[in-house]
């Protein structure tokens, strides 16, 4: 696996792909619910397996967005504080 680099943009294009695919399954629900189906069988264990795989990288994911948001933090505080030393 190699690590990519997502900026803010990139992260975005990826929540609306996430949210195209998640309303095309409530359109598929809505069908069933309008005309009354009984159900769908489907295969579902390859994409249950993707999903907790997905929640799995997001949990990391935001693990280290919150490590690199606070060591930016400190960073900052550590600038500000020697620029009011240096006056």
């Amino acid at each position: 696996m190699t690590l990519q680099p997502y900026d803010a943009d990139r992260l975005d294009q990826l929540a609306m792909r996430l949210l195209d695919a998640c309303a095309r399954v409530r359109k598929i629900a809505k069908l069933c619910r309008d005309e009354e189906l009984e159900g769908l069988s489907l295969h579902d264990r390859k994409v249950l397996e993707w999903l907790e795989k997905l929640d799995d990288w997001i949990l990391r994911s935001e693990g280290e967005a919150a490590r690199q948001a606070h060591r930016n933090q400190g960073r900052r505080q550590a600038r500000a504080s020697s620029t009011q030393s240096a006056k």
